[in-house]
């Protein structure tokens, strides 16, 4: 079953330095954290997260608020010879994506299928082996990419 997969595929291969402990990042008041495994034989990666909305300082009796739960699949298409990404975000959002490997840059091109249309571009890259460095953008009809967001994720001991 697994003949199809003796030769590692790079970018697969990458994304499993995301797996272990939890990665958490902190931006706009909010805190997201990720923590990935890799299954089935190592075949695949799967990942699960929570964005939350901090509590301000001062709030008595105030508990953070989860606003965007997250389920992320990295895996192998033996048609296409490519990494896919599916990430389903709440229940209303769904990513299908394509990823590769640039030089030590893995680069998430991917579209939504559910939820609001539109075309994105992530290229993440690991800094050292705690420190996880993503940059959003998003994909004109052109061609031309627009950066929006960028997240700085650093791994913590696994909670």
């Amino acid at each position: 079953m697994i003949g199809f997969f003796q030769a590692a595929e790079p970018a697969l291969e990458f994304i499993k330095q995301y797996s272990g402990g939890v990665w958490e990042a902190h931006f706009d008041q909010m805190t997201a954290t990720l923590k990935f495994q890799v299954i089935l034989e190592g075949r695949s990666i799967e990942g699960t997260g929570l964005v939350v909305r901090d509590v301000l300082p001062g709030a008595k009796g105030a508990q953070p608020k989860p606003i965007l739960a997250v389920f992320t699949r990295f895996g192998y298409d033996v048609n296409s010879k490519s990494v896919y990404v599916l990430d389903i975000h709440n229940d209303d959002t769904v990513y299908q994506g394509k990823g590769r490997l640039e030089g030590k840059v893995f680069v998430n091109d991917f579209r939504a299928i559910v939820g609001t249309p539109g075309h994105w571009i992530q290229r993440t890259s690991l800094s050292d082996k705690d420190t996880m460095e993503s940059i959003l953008y998003t994909v004109e009809d052109s061609g031309a990419e627009k950066e929006i967001e960028r997240f700085t994720f650093k791994r913590m001991k696994k909670k």
